[in-house]
């Protein structure tokens, strides 16, 4: 039933791309993303106000309502109504106020903005077809660290992509590209620290998913939030990434500012299971990549994502890696598809790079796609 309902409704998202978006008539144009700031110094329950008032009330509560009605009557959604039952007992607090503030402001169930919040927890498990996410760590021969991931999800989101300063008196302590109305992060750089992104990994029965959410994990994409808050460097985000218990398996890709600074700490639910470092004992690379597959096993022939940034990494070679040429690798087929939903090129090295294009541009039909999520 689920996952009938999944296949109806990827298929109704892919029409529902071609609407103007709120960003504007776009055309087949990739765009900017467009840059709000989130004052961490106002109440939780406001910090996303000045975010909101952006954007036309109904368009996102219509966007919300189709993420909405694909999960509703599943088993998934006994996540959200265990979750939803006390919040505060499940969320950190200052999430949880922030969640209600947006409900709030909105005028809609806060399930509604839970469910947003949990949809990563909700759909990686090992039977998921939720496999399109890449990420690129690497570094130039002159030291410079580049981080690029695309976000593959339902096309429909590009609309309400945006990328966000969290300031703390007046100073941004880190910036990140989200989806309006979602407080986690799937995408992320604390200039100077580290940056970070999210790819899903399928792993274990939704069943576990559940579980772990009944027994107080947190929501997995909300760890990344908290870990930006208070990991104070690159090896200080590992370690802190492979310690919580969370409701899904997922991997982190970590970069940082001293060369060789790459990983990709691989997770189940309870924890960490495994690190792959672009140096190490035994390595020493100038690229790592993760897509949707543990980096110890080979990806399955119907899904060469991998395979593909290595061929394109190796093309350009190390004297040529920049912030341009990682986008053009994350630009090429079968990297980027119909469902890529962003690029965003970035380095914890320099604060002046953080860039996310928002893929209007993307290829209408992609057999890619059919094989590897149909």
């Amino acid at each position: 039933m689920y996952w009938e309902k999944k296949i109806t409704f990827i298929l109704l998202l892919f029409d529902l791309t071609a609407a103007e978006s709120f960003h504007g008539s776009t055309g087949k144009r990739a765009v900017p993303a467009p840059i709000f700031v989130v004052n961490l110094d106002l109440p939780p329950e406001h910090k996303w106000d000045d975010v909101l008032k952006h954007f036309d009330r109904r368009a996102l509560i219509d966007s919300y309502n189709i993420i909405f009605k694909l999960f509703e009557d599943t088993e998934i959604w006994k996540i959200v109504e265990k979750l939803s039952d006390n919040i505060y007992e499940h969320i950190p607090k200052t999430y949880a106020e922030e969640i209600t503030g947006i409900s709030k402001f909105l005028g809609v169930d806060a399930k509604m903005i839970l469910l947003l919040n949990l949809v990563y927890d909700a759909d990686a498990f090992g039977s998921s077809t939720g496999k399109a996410c890449t990420s690129i760590v690497a570094m130039n021969t002159k030291g410079e660290i580049f981080h690029g991931r695309n976000l593959d999800f339902y096309p429909f989101v590009r609309n309400m992509t945006i990328d966000v300063e969290f300031q703390h008196n007046g100073k941004t302590l880190y910036e990140v590209t989200t989806v309006v109305g979602y407080v986690g992060v799937l995408t992320a750089t604390k200039f100077g620290k580290f940056s970070l992104s999210a790819d899903e990994r399928d792993y274990g029965g939704w069943q576990k998913n559940v579980q772990f959410a009944s027994n107080g994990s947190m929501p997995t994409l909300l760890l990344a939030r908290q870990i930006l808050e208070k990991a104070n460097d690159y090896e200080n985000a590992i370690s802190l990434l492979m310690t919580a218990a969370t409701i899904a398996p997922i991997y982190f890709i970590v970069g940082g500012v001293e060369a060789g600074n790459g990983a990709i700490v691989t997770r189940d639910r309870w924890g960490g299971i495994n690190v792959t470092r672009m140096r190490d004992k035994t390595h020493n690379r100038w690229f790592i990549v993760e897509t949707n597959y543990d980096p110890w096993n080979s990806p399955p022939a119907k899904d060469d994502r991998r395979d593909a940034v290595i061929e394109y990494m190796n093309e350009n070679g190390q004297e040529n890696i920049n912030a341009d040429t990682l986008y053009k690798v994350l630009s090429t087929s079968p990297i980027f598809h119909e469902i890529t939903v962003h690029t965003t090129i970035m380095s914890a090295q320099d604060k002046n790079l953080y860039r996310t294009m928002i893929r209007y541009d993307a290829p209408e039909k992609d057999d890619f796609v059919d094989d590897i999520l149909l």
